[in-house]
């Protein structure tokens, strides 16, 4: 049976404050999730450059523009393979829980990638779902007393503040990141480091699609 994707919209995304606006095209809307595309960045309605890619997923824009940081916090593995020898016996492959979970883009050249080992180092930490063979390395609860705080920290498991990166992992860690570099500048604990953040108000941007029509 041939696996039927939900089709790929246009879009157009803005920051916070209306400066920097994106608009994402997909080349054939039935080739998703994640099928060919470019995307537009636009500085005050001039054009700062164009990424030869869709983004389906999560991402963010920094420094007027320079950088986006995308997410995958949904990733696949594969099953265990059955591997037999010439002297029959038959060795099981053991599973890897791993992929990159973050794409760093600089002026539309993608600079950096961060790979789930380096966020969570141990996979017994990773939310595993055996159904669909998929995983996550955001933080989730793992009680059910009334905590707003842990309430929106699993809502929003990554934000950004200026050219730092934060990451509230599934291991309960926060992780910063130096988007320019690239490069991991803190790890500690998560519960207690965003306690002292009172002001704390995190935003996603927001999309608003178009559905593709079909032309004569």
């Amino acid at each position: 049976m041939a696996t039927t994707w939900s089709p790929m919209h246009r879009y157009k995304q803005k920051t916070e404050d209306g400066a920097i606006t994106c608009q994402s095209f997909p080349y054939g809307p039935h080739d998703g999730p994640h099928g060919l595309g470019e995307t537009f960045v636009y500085s005050q309605g001039e054009l700062l450059y164009s990424v030869d890619h869709y983004f389906s997923n999560l991402f963010f824009t920094a420094d007027n523009g320079q950088y986006i940081v995308e997410f995958d916090f949904w990733l696949r593995y594969d099953m265990p393979d059955r591997l037999i020898s010439p002297d029959g016996s038959i060795e099981i492959t053991a599973t890897s829980y791993d992929g990159v979970a973050i794409y760093i883009y600089r002026n539309g050249q993608l600079t950096k990638k961060i790979e789930v080992a380096q966020l969570v180092p141990n996979e017994t930490d990773l939310i595993i779902y055996p159904s669909p063979h998929r995983f996550e390395w955001t933080y989730h609860r793992s009680d059910s007393a009334v905590n707003p705080l842990k309430d929106k920290m699993e809502q929003y498991p990554v934000f950004l503040e200026g050219l730092n990166l934060s990451l509230i992992t599934a291991d309960k860690k926060l992780v910063e990141i130096d988007i320019a570099t690239g490069s991991i500048r803190h790890k500690g604990d998560a519960y207690q480091a965003m306690q002292q953040k009172t002001n704390w108000s995190p935003a996603w941007p927001k999309r608003k699609y178009k559905k593709n029509t079909l032309s004569g």
